[in-house]
């Protein structure tokens, strides 16, 4: 049970750190110090914390129903614009015999 509480804790103060240097790092944020950039992720954790599993399901699950069909359907021509790619330089090489 200790050993799985540091194995989160760790995990959690390394995804504060890295997402607190993403935001510090954009450009819109640049002039913010960095101390209140982890307080800000910080922050955002704890009420990520709070409302727990369910009720970020209960945010998230409208915005994914509405955006999983069209990502799906943008993988899939993905899929097919790269095989017909593939393809079309795979027969427009010439082997020749030594």
């Amino acid at each position: 049970c200790i050993s799985v509480t540091f194995a989160c804790l760790a995990t959690a103060t390394a995804l504060a750190d890295v997402s607190a240097t993403y935001f510090n790092n954009l450009p819109l944020l640049k002039k913010l110090p960095r101390s209140i950039c982890v307080a800000f992720v910080l922050l955002i954790m704890l009420a990520m914390s709070l409302i727990g599993f369910s009720g970020i399901m209960r945010i998230a699950l409208p915005i994914l129903n509405y955006l999983y069909p069209g990502l799906i359907i943008l993988s899939l021509i993905n899929i097919l614009l790269v095989k017909r790619k593939a393809m079309t330089i795979r027969s427009s090489v010439k082997y020749q015999p030594f």
